[in-house]
């Protein structure tokens, strides 16, 4: 076993007897290597790794990118701090405590590298361009990314490495959620936090007027998903008129006026 202790000595014989016993030689097993080294989290700016315990161990040492760390007697550990997409390499030794007044220690032999990228940057600044049938998604490159999906009502589509996803073809006033992640050959990013957008409904189209001694006669296109719509008359706005027809009454002849519209649905 693993830092058990054990007793020998030697005798000689021959045809005519044995010797007497030589002196004890005690001597101890040495520590196993750790072993089972890897990674349980690994995130854009922290790895975590861990191994399995050493029997008799009374502590541990992590070499991290050359540079060794005393882990105390814990056998995981976290390097934070780091750039996303930045690469690592760690191994670990066992130690134990001989003679505790001398701090004498013997030491296991290292273990094998592992070496990790951290995760890449999640994508930030996400904009929106909603339409009354599409939804634009725009977002910030990420340092170390070569392609990006971009997560669609819960399907995932790879965006190769575009930073502007268009999802068209929607129905007027519908919902969808969204999100982003940053990847390359080695990794995949996180998910950034979950969008939620709604198209609109559409601009009025075609609007045109009929003037008269004493009126204008306003019409407009319909609008898909519209309910009812609004018309700013001179800078005053008149809600929710049925249909796609207005009539601006009691007018002074030959005199100028503005309109606009828009639509309202539910």
């Amino acid at each position: 076993l693993p830092c058990s202790l054990h007793k020998y000595r030697v005798r000689a014989r021959n045809s005519a007897g044995v010797s007497q016993w030589s002196e004890f030689l005690t001597k101890s097993t040495s520590l196993d290597t750790p072993a089972n080294l890897r990674s349980t989290s690994v995130m854009a700016t922290s790895i975590t790794i861990m191994w399995d315990e050493v029997e008799g161990a009374d502590g541990y040492d992590v070499m991290v990118d050359g540079e060794v760390v005393d882990n105390g007697k814990v056998n995981s550990y976290t390097l934070s701090g780091l750039e996303p997409g930045s690469t690592h390499m760690f191994k670990v030794r066992a130690k134990r405590v001989l003679v505790s007044s001398e701090s004498v220690i013997e030491l296991s032999a290292w273990s094998n590298s592992i070496i990790i990228q951290s995760n890449l940057g999640i994508p930030a600044n996400i904009q929106t361009i909603i339409k009354s049938n599409s939804i634009t998604l725009l977002w910030d490159e990420v340092t170390g990314a070569t392609g990006y999906d971009v997560e669609v009502d819960g399907k995932v589509i790879n965006n190769k490495n575009d930073t502007m996803y268009l999802h068209s073809g929607l129905s007027v006033s519908s919902s969808h959620t969204y999100r982003v992640r940053a990847k390359n050959a080695k990794t995949v990013g996180e998910w950034s936090d979950v969008i939620h957008a709604k198209t609109i409904l559409g601009i009025p189209s075609d609007l045109r007027c009929e003037p008269q001694t004493t009126k204008m006669t306003l019409q407009w296109s319909l609008v898909e998903g519209a309910t009812s719509y609004d018309v700013e008359v001179d800078g005053e706005v008149i809600e929710n008129i049925a249909d796609n027809t207005f009539v601006h009454k009691g007018l002074q002849p030959n005199t100028m006026h503005s309109y606009r519209v828009r639509a309202r649905g539910k």
